[in-house]
């Protein structure tokens, strides 16, 4: 049985507008963090990286700044703190904006603000990437098949965008995407904090509690709060579910066969490779001799195909959402050589 979600695409653009508004408010805090930046110095300190302590004493005091070794800051002769005669300063900053600086720099606050802008950069990278991830039909249809599934993909699900955005997005070995473990933050200002004051997290949080949920109580319970129904699709061709069996027997085949590879191997090898073939066979999927068409094959049993089917099945194995994000082929995606493409002379 297939579940799908109730106004799917209206929730989808919904997720969609809160990730927009919260890239708005992201893409402030760098403009504003440059500003700040910016402002030190009177706009002489680098803002593409943090300046060093040296280069920092030396636009200062280039400006008639007094520098405090002890406690690296720098002083404005303007400033009430500054205990030495303020009149040979005077002129300097007649013609300066007294409010568009700070009389008293400390070089670590310098850094911190470096570092402030770098976060608020990167927020909105992480932002970005999740809104060219969010398609709403990307490994949905399989969730449910599964007899356990976490809160995160849950709470994709409910929200109607893709629900492998936790498993697949990543930025420095860290998940993007980690509601149920986020401690909820009100000045924070990132996806992670918007989708854990969601509803539909506060609701699976209150109902399940824990990071894994047995799919079948997550059904009922959707069910009943009116989120999913049930599809009713479609009979499915007697050709198209021998296909799909046979696709399913291939898939068990690889992930058997390549941990065994040295090295590397391609589409061509496998689909004509013996031993591999014989796994197969162990899974009730016979190779017919090279050559011989599909459509010639007198029994016509499905489980029973030619290398070049194979090799088609293969092919189209390696460009399917299992193969390229399932946990299950991560250590084996590299046992296959891509195929080069020739490049045609001009």
């Amino acid at each position: 049985m297939k579940y799908g979600l109730i106004d799917k695409v209206k929730k989808f653009e919904r997720t969609k507008r809160w990730i927009k508004s919260i890239l708005v408010n992201q893409e402030e805090s760098v403009n504003t963090m440059l500003d700040v930046i910016k402002s030190d110095g009177q706009n002489k300190l680098p803002t593409s990286r943090t300046p060093n302590l040296e280069e920092w004493k030396r636009v200062y005091t280039n400006m008639g700044w007094k520098y405090v070794e002890d406690r690296q800051v720098c002083i404005c002769p303007t400033s009430h703190s500054f205990k030495e005669p303020i009149s040979k300063y005077t002129k300097m900053f007649d013609d300066i904006d007294k409010k568009s600086f700070h009389q008293t720099s400390h070089y670590d606050e310098v850094v911190g603000n470096y570092e402030t802008y770098t976060y608020c950069q990167q927020q909105v990278r992480q932002t970005q990437l999740i809104l060219e991830r969010l398609n709403s039909d990307y490994f949905n249809d399989q969730l449910l098949d599964y007899d356990h599934i976490n809160h995160d993909e849950a709470l994709c699900f409910l929200l109607g965008i893709n629900v492998n955005l936790p498993n697949t997005l990543t930025l420095k070995n860290e998940k993007l995407l980690s509601v149920f473990d986020y401690e909820s933050d009100p000045y924070d200002v990132s996806i992670n904090g918007l989708l854990f004051h969601s509803k539909e997290h506060q609701l699976l949080t209150r109902k399940f509690g824990t990071s894994t949920i047995d799919t079948k109580e997550f059904i009922d319970w959707a069910i009943g709060k009116n989120y999913i129904k049930l599809i009713h699709a479609r009979p499915t061709h007697a050709k198209t579910i021998s296909k799909n069996n046979n696709l399913a027997k291939v898939k068990k085949a690889l992930v058997e066969y390549l941990p065994k590879v040295d090295g590397h191997t391609n589409t061509y090898n496998l689909s004509t490779n013996q031993d591999f073939h014989r796994i197969l066979g162990n899974k009730e999927l016979s190779v017919e001799e090279s050559g011989m068409n599909a459509n010639e094959i007198n029994s016509k049993k499905g489980d029973s195909i030619t290398p070049t089917t194979l090799g088609d099945y293969i092919k189209e194995i390696l460009k399917s959402n299992w193969w390229k994000s399932n946990p299950e082929t991560s250590k084996i995606r590299k046992k296959i050589r891509k195929p080069i493409k020739n490049k045609s002379k001009k």
